[in-house]
């Protein structure tokens, strides 16, 4: 008899995606985990976070980083609607642009516990106008997965980053 998962597994074909959502509800409400990294950022309201053992209260400003190995689930106390900010990123995507001395995936694997980063508010800002930014490219460019597809048969997997 096949055991069934505690948590939800989901499977992203795009490279990259960015998404900010206004509502009462997060977008998953089981613990779940999926084959890319994220970025979580609340723009508006106040949730609680759990990544794998850990919760986090969150507040604008406050902001998340998991990699894809981490079970997660966000949780509205208050039932009041919140804006966030998502962006789902596939290793595959950002691997070839890493070298020894600037390994880019770095920022998704740190000690267990150490999710949380509270932005100061111009970098919340910053932050804000560059999703908004790479959310209006991925809508206008030509499909991404094409491009991840060729980015990802001419690299090799002999790359260690």
């Amino acid at each position: 008899m096949k055991k069934e998962s505690p948590y939800q597994y989901s499977e992203f074909s795009d490279p990259i995606s960015c998404d900010f959502t206004t509502s009462n509800m997060a977008g998953n409400v089981d613990f779940h985990m999926h084959n890319s990294h994220e970025i979580y950022l609340l723009v508006d309201g106040h949730i609680q976070y759990f990544v794998e053992n850990a919760c986090y209260d969150m507040s604008p400003g406050s902001l998340i980083l998991f990699s894809n190995r981490e079970i997660h689930k966000a949780i509205n106390t208050s039932n009041e609607p919140f804006t966030r900010l998502v962006i789902h990123v596939n290793p595959s995507y950002i691997r070839p642009y890493c070298t020894p001395s600037t390994n880019l995936l770095d920022c998704f694997h740190r000690d267990p516990g150490n999710n949380l980063v509270l932005l100061p508010q111009a970098d919340h800002e910053l932050l804000i106008s560059m999703a908004k930014n790479l959310e209006k490219a991925i809508k206008k460019s030509p499909p991404i997965r094409q491009r991840f597809n060729s980015v990802n048969n001419h690299y090799s997997d002999s790359h260690t980053y």
